[in-house]
């Protein structure tokens, strides 16, 4: 989800329960921006497409999974996945699961 959904989604969430009565709508637009927690890696389980000129790959990132499970490949080319695609993707993805990589 890209963070001006978010940010719409709060300001209509703002305006639903009468916080836009105010007219400094600055104000509640940095308040609003600030509420959003943008550490991906350690908070936020979210799953990703990927299209190349082969395949399209999806997969899911669960931050609290171990390291080597964070990333999991659900499908490729809309089927299930074989072992070598699953592994593949893992390397792919290792580099984004190293520990120093992830923001403290």
């Amino acid at each position: 989800m890209s963070s001006r959904i978010l940010i719409g989604l709060i300001l209509f969430f703002f305006a639903s329960t009468g916080a836009v009565a105010s007219d400094d709508y600055n104000a509640i637009f940095e308040r609003a921006v600030n509420a959003i927690d943008f550490n991906f890696d350690e908070n936020w389980a979210y799953t990703e497409t990927q299209i190349d000129s082969e395949h399209v790959w999806a997969g899911r990132f669960g931050p609290r999974r171990p390291s080597r499970e964070r990333w999991q490949l659900l499908t490729v080319d809309h089927r299930v996945p074989t072992e070598d695609e699953v592994e593949e993707y893992r390397k792919d993805k290792a580099h984004l699961t190293q520990p120093s990589m992830i923001a403290a």
